[in-house]
């Protein structure tokens, strides 16, 4: 069942719309229809503040310098930081941490000393649509479900090959796929003009990138299907409650759109 969440995030966006010349706004949006019968997207701009929009793109690039693992805490997958890194990024100066070695690593989520680490994946990416190009940072599921094998085993190959020092091969595999990518765009990106955004959700559904780019359906469908979606306004109770979204929209979309 869709719910109010669903209708908030319904935020869709062309890249053209997330370059550095542009202010940056929390994106509201409206399907209007023009000619050829393509579907663009008239955006109203609101107050700057955090939001999420959904880009339909392809991986044409991956950004090598800025490397493809980390060393996450095994526990909850954050990436760890050596005692130093700690105190000067969150100067978090509790017992616990005091008691932290000076070589050893502390997980800022659990705030302790990590015991256990793991590789998990962060891949910058180029990408681009119809109107232009931006980076987007893709992390560990989104990378493993993608080239299909895990951080950990990419690294364990380089060990055992003696190519730690190389970029793996394996990170070809993200080129050249037409994606829908679900970013953040954070007070961070806001306050510091910093245009490389985090990707929250992933979809290669063939059903959901057709919905987005309009490939599927008549206009007067497409349109109803995503004003219904934005307009849905539902009680947790309610026995119908989705019905008509339920028609229009696959159930894959709608669980790509909510939070």
């Amino acid at each position: 069942m869709a719910s109010s969440s669903a209708a908030s995030e319904l935020k869709l966006s062309f890249i053209a719309d997330l370059n550095p010349e542009k202010d940056l706004w929390n994106m509201r949006a409206r399907v209007v229809r023009k000619w050829r019968s393509k579907y663009w997207l008239d955006f109203i701009l609101i107050d700057e503040k955090p939001t999420t929009c959904v880009v339909v793109a392809t991986i044409k690039m991956i950004q090598e310098k800025h490397g493809w693992f980390y060393a996450g805490c095994r526990k909850c997958g954050k990436k760890v930081l050596s005692k130093q890194e700690f105190l000067e990024k969150y100067g978090d100066l509790t017992e616990e941490i005091l008691k932290v070695p000076a070589n050893g690593l502390i997980c800022p989520k659990c705030k302790c000393e990590c015991q256990s680490i793991t590789t998990k994946f962060m891949v910058q990416v180029r990408v681009q649509d119809e109107t232009g190009s931006v980076s987007f940072v893709l992390f560990d599921t989104h990378v493993a479900r993608i080239v299909g094998v895990s951080a950990t085993e990419v690294r364990e190959r380089q060990v055992d090959e003696n190519q730690t020092e190389s970029f793996p091969h394996e990170m070809m595999r993200l080129l050249d796929k037409k994606l829908a990518f679900k970013i953040e765009v954070t007070d961070y990106n806001l306050k510091n003009d910093y245009y490389v955004y985090t990707v929250l959700k992933v979809s290669d559904d063939p059903d959901i990138l057709a919905e987005l780019t309009g490939a599927v359906g008549s206009g007067d469908e497409l349109t109803q299907a995503y004003s219904d979606l934005k307009a849905v306004n539902l009680d947790e109770n309610s026995q119908d409650g989705g019905s008509s979204v339920a028609k229009t929209l696959p159930s894959s979309l709608l669980k790509f759109m909510n939070p």
